[in-house]
């Protein structure tokens, strides 16, 4: 009993911080209590030893052989006279221990409030009560799982009325499956995204952190993995919607993601950690993605026939081109509109800084490492202003890969492609693959079709324009739609 006395010290001195000079009188209470529990809990295993001839000791070679929740500990021991039997107690100061499970391998989550202990045992899962009655029995039979797939547990939400359970295929998750504690009902949610063990759960919200990261098992597919210098894409991931969201990418990196609330979180991000929230992430992927499906919806209903556009057609062109978008009560530029605030007859032309003074996907950095180098670019306009909070305007940061990927869907072209006229004005810093500018009013990119047409594969829209009269060229390509040119009528 003296490693079981020295673990349980341990705990305790990790509440206290490592610091018994400041250790608070409650838990200094707490703590004589659970010594009082100690002499408790070996009194009662003394007896176990005569009565059945057994020796427990704690079973520390389980990666998760102990728990604590408000002044109960609950604790895996294994018997050490030669049975392959192991078994859950729960310790308090006040009461004698209390024996909850036993079987020959198990797992164990007790819900946050104490009022439930989940038992994984041979893949069966058991929720016990605090007496260690059971509650509710969960096979793989009952979930319709397959044999080679092993049932894990994974946590409780902080309300403990749900339940989390990985259904695991040696390493990789193939389904998650939440359990409800109010009916004891359960769903299922098949694991088509998350191939990693760089993730993390929110058992409230149902939402997972989670890179392209790979799974890798020995050191030498690691040091190909580095020396190839894949990009990683870390992905938040609604399990209820069925969306993934974008939120960063990075060389070589393993994310690490964790949840600090339930709409805040952070991520390691080459050599710093980062913060996030899932509204701000959720809008800048979620307003380009339904951009982009109504950019397709819509121009497939206008080119269904080879005609001249009606009314109706030319009022869901304009709504797939209004300048500004409103999600609930938040709104944001629209991501069309920057293609509409220079004039090219050729797509490539598009003048790429005008394209990003409104663009709506980037941050205000509190901190700006790089602004040293920025404000050494050739076309900095504001080489007196010697630090970021003495700066006139805000500056905005945008991510290259997530401008392409937005230039790319509306124009087929890639930053690479654009023409010398195109980058022109642009900033650009190598050292963060990011893009700049220092936009401080709001006048974003507008055009309202008043006619339209069809010319072989092309559709040829006339309008208005930001003080003068435009036309716009859109291209099908296969099963894609491409702007092709957008040129002021003289």
């Amino acid at each position: 009993m003296k490693r079981l006395m020295l673990l349980l010290m341990i705990v305790f001195s990790l509440v206290a911080c490592g610091d018994t000079n400041d250790m608070s009188a409650d838990l200094q209470i707490k703590v004589t209590r659970l010594e009082e529990q100690v002499t408790n809990l070996e009194d009662e295993l003394s007896l176990a030893r005569v009565d059945n001839e057994k020796v427990l000791s704690v079973y520390k070679n389980h990666y998760h052989y102990m728990e604590t929740v408000d002044d109960k500990v609950y604790v895996i021991y294994e018997d050490t006279s030669g049975e392959l039997i192991r078994s859950l107690w729960c310790l308090t100061p006040s009461s004698k221990p209390k024996k909850l499970f036993e079987g020959t391998s198990f797992d164990f989550r007790v819900s946050p409030k104490g009022k439930y202990i989940a038992v994984e045992s041979l893949d069966e899962i058991y929720i016990l009560d605090t007496e260690g009655h059971l509650e509710k029995k969960l096979t793989k039979g009952d979930l319709g799982l397959e044999d080679i797939f092993s049932l894990n547990l994974y946590m409780w939400n902080d309300q403990e009325t749900s339940l989390w359970i990985e259904s695991k295929d040696l390493m990789l998750t193939q389904a998650y499956i939440k359990l409800e504690t109010n009916t004891w009902d359960y769903k299922i949610y098949t694991n088509d995204d998350v191939f990693t063990d760089d993730y993390v759960l929110n058992p409230n919200t149902g939402l997972i952190l989670y890179s392209d990261y790979p799974l890798m098992l020995d050191t030498i597919t690691v040091d190909e993995f580095m020396e190839n210098e894949r990009l990683v894409t870390l992905y938040l991931l609604d399990l209820e919607e069925e969306k993934n969201y974008k939120i960063d990418s990075y060389l070589t990196n393993e994310f690490k993601p964790e949840w600090h609330s339930d709409e805040e979180f952070s991520y390691w991000m080459g050599h710093k950690w980062k913060s996030g929230s899932v509204l701000e992430t959720m809008m800048l992927s979620f307003s380009f993605d339904s951009i982009r499906e109504a950019w397709n919806e819509t121009l497939d209903e206008v080119y269904s026939q080879n005609k001249v556009l009606s009314e109706k057609e030319l009022e869901s062109l304009n709504e797939l081109f209004q300048p500004v978008l409103t999600f609930d009560t938040m709104s944001t530029v629209n991501p069309i509109g920057c293609f509409f605030t220079s004039f090219y007859e050729e797509v490539r032309d598009i003048n790429l800084s005008e394209f990003l003074m409104y663009y709506p996907y980037g941050e205000v950095p509190k901190e700006l490492e790089e602004y040293d180098i920025l404000s050494k670019l050739d076309n900095w306009p504001f080489k007196h202003v010697k630090t970021l909070k003495a700066m006139p305007v805000p500056i905005h940061r945008y991510k290259k890969a997530h401008v392409e990927e937005v230039l790319k869907s509306i124009t087929g072209v890639k930053i690479d492609q654009l023409s010398e006229l195109a980058l022109k004005d642009v900033l650009y810093l190598e050292e963060t693959d990011a893009f700049y500018n220092y936009t401080s009013d709001f006048g974003p990119g507008w055009f309202k079709c008043t006619s339209g047409y069809h010319e072989k594969d092309r559709l040829i829209l006339e309008g208005q324009a930001i003080d003068t009269e435009a036309r716009l060229t859109i291209v099908k390509i296969g099963d894609e739609y491409y702007i092709d040119s957008f040129v002021e009528i003289k």
